[in-house]
């Protein structure tokens, strides 16, 4: 769905401005798991579901560490998973 949205429009901004409230809630570990079931096979889904989706994993990041620009793009300066 994503590769569909490549020009400015307020469905991307919405995607954008819900990627970044998540990274704030749960870090990039979160972000990497919304964005498994794309890319990973049910198999492998399955293997690391225990883990992955357990909440206690997720750890938001610390404020120096991200910037959401005004013009909706997303920046993490130090990305440490």
């Amino acid at each position: 769905m994503i590769n569909t949205l490549r020009k400015p429009s307020l469905r991307l901004d919405w995607i954008n401005g819900a990627m970044v409230n998540a990274a704030k809630l749960g870090g990039a570990t979160l972000i990497m798991y919304m964005g498994m079931p794309v890319i990973a096979s049910p198999k492998f889904l399955e293997k690391i579901k225990s883990n992955a989706l357990n909440f206690e994993n997720y750890k938001p990041l610390e404020k120096k560490r991200w910037n959401f620009e005004t013009c909706g793009r997303f920046i993490i300066d130090e990305l440490v998973l």
